[in-house]
Parts: structure tokens; C-alpha cells; sequence
């Protein structure tokens, strides 16, 4: 799942603003990643954060319990 900005700033998908899980060969595997991310260089005004997902390799993928905090420093 990357992170993207777009508005008055816009950065684009990158591995450097993802969380990477690895793949699992058992089902019902349930895994937490979290990730901190620090945007620098923003332009003030309006920006809207946003996650998208990455297609996956092979199989299927199932996302729940998603959040996405952004905290102004």
C-alpha cells in the first residue's frame, strides 16, 4: 500500500512511502504493518493524502482494518 499526495504538493507512489507485506501460503493469515512516513518540502495549502493498493504478484490479497493518520508537524 503506497501513499501518494496530491493538491498542492504531489508526490507519487514509491517504495519509500509504502507498507510492504510479505506473501503467505497459509489462508486466514492475519499480519499488522505499520509505517511512518515523514513528507518534507510540502507545499502549503491543501493536500490530500491518499493510500492505494499495489496489484499483486499472483493470487489474491485481501485488505481490512485499514487507517490512515496525518498529523501536521
Amino acid at each position: 500500500m503506497y501513499i501518494v499526495v496530491s493538491g498542492a504538493t504531489t508526490v507519487a507512489e514509491a517504495a519509500e512511502n509504502s507498507a510492504i507485506a510479505d506473501a503467505e501460503s497459509a489462508s486466514n493469515v492475519y499480519r499488522s504493518h505499520d509505517r511512518f512516513v515523514h513528507f518534507t518540502g510540502l507545499t502549503p495549502g491543501t493536500n490530500v493524502f491518499t493510500a492505494k493498493y499495489q496489484a499483486v504478484g499472483g493470487g489474491t490479497a485481501t485488505f481490512g482494518y485499514r487507517r490512515l493518520f496525518v498529523f501536521p508537524l
